[in-house]
């Protein structure tokens, strides 16, 4: 793999309602382990957090994560219903992977 990258790629789907907090702490644990079994790996998760980045990203800082949600150019409202829009979907790469994005366009 001499001129080759690799990376950690997920795709999440937090629930929402009664099983939120069971699928995020799942989904955390899981990160986790990867991050700690693969340190010098970028980490990249997109999907449906079904919550906003700011309160992810506390959930991060309180846990003590270094993951952080990827700024956006454009809408970042990915969910549409009626006149209900909200921005519940977000990639979320390791603190050191971020530097490595030019750019993340919805």
């Amino acid at each position: 793999l001499a001129n080759k990258k690799m990376l950690l790629l997920g795709s999440i789907y937090i629930p929402s309602g009664s099983l939120r907090k069971e699928g995020l702490t799942n989904a955390l644990t899981s990160i986790s382990r990867l991050l700690s079994k693969h340190p010098h790996l970028p980490l990249l998760c997109g999907g449906d957090w079904n919550m906003s980045s700011t309160k992810l990203e506390q959930i991060f800082a309180r846990k003590r994560l270094p993951l952080v949600c990827v700024p956006v150019s454009g809408s970042n409202l990915t969910f549409h219903r009626g006149s209900m829009k909200s921005a519940i979907d977000f990639f979320v790469v390791s603190q050191k992977t971020l530097p490595m994005i030019s750019r993340c366009r919805v």
